[in-house]
């Protein structure tokens, strides 16, 4: 059985719409979760026993997974809460870097790499990592760890990074960047964030 852990959000996903949720309670056979929260207006929706659902979440090695488990029944402890099948290793499939959904973003990014401090600019993020523009006279080669810290959704998020690509323009270089070290929390609130621009970017029919 693979379980994210109690506490740990999720990403719950039906013809309803996109929403999050909180793991309560689990055992060998199922999933207690908090009743689904719609990402786009915080509403509570509508779920009905038998049905199939897309749920997202971040296992305790950091890694995103996803399964379609069935929605068993509803219950309610001291609140609301939804029942599913819970995940195991048949029914977990482990998401392919290539599947994270990259979003666009500009804001300030700090690097620590070799003791040094270096300055560059976010141009995207997923859940499996992040795309940066450079000044193109820094040393920084494919392989090279750095540390990465920023604001995110008003929180300052940090972790260690693997560079796999240097894209070298004129002027500047782009780096793109794999997740070498990063904690649960910080990956949960980067895939919550990308989410939440997904949403903004279907409202205005960009997505």
């Amino acid at each position: 059985m693979i379980i994210p852990g109690i506490g740990v959000k999720v990403k719950v996903k039906s013809e309803g719409g996109i929403y999050t949720s909180r793991i309560v309670d689990f055992n060998s056979n199922e999933i207690m979760l908090e009743y689904p929260v719609n990402i786009s207006d915080g509403k509570t929706g509508l779920f009905y026993k038998g049905e199939t659902l897309d749920v997202t979440f971040v296992g305790e090695d950091g890694v995103m997974y996803k399964y379609k488990p069935t929605l068993k029944r509803k219950k309610r402890d001291n609140i609301p809460l939804v029942v599913l099948d819970a995940p195991t290793t048949q029914n977990v499939k482990r998401i392919q870097r290539r599947e994270y959904v990259r979003v666009s973003d500009t804001k300030g990014v700090s690097l620590i790499l070799n003791d040094k401090v270096l300055s560059g600019v976010l141009l995207n993020i997923s859940a499996g990592g992040i795309a940066v523009k450079m000044d193109k006279s820094l040393d920084i080669q494919v392989g090279d760890k750095v540390f990465c810290e920023f604001l995110l959704a008003n929180s300052l998020v940090g972790f260690k990074c693997e560079v796999k690509r240097v894209s070298i323009n004129d002027s500047d270089f782009k780096l793109s960047m794999q997740y070498d070290d990063i904690n649960s929390s910080d990956r949960e609130m980067i895939t919550r964030y990308v989410f939440s621009k997904q949403v903004e970017l279907r409202k205005k029919g960009v997505l």
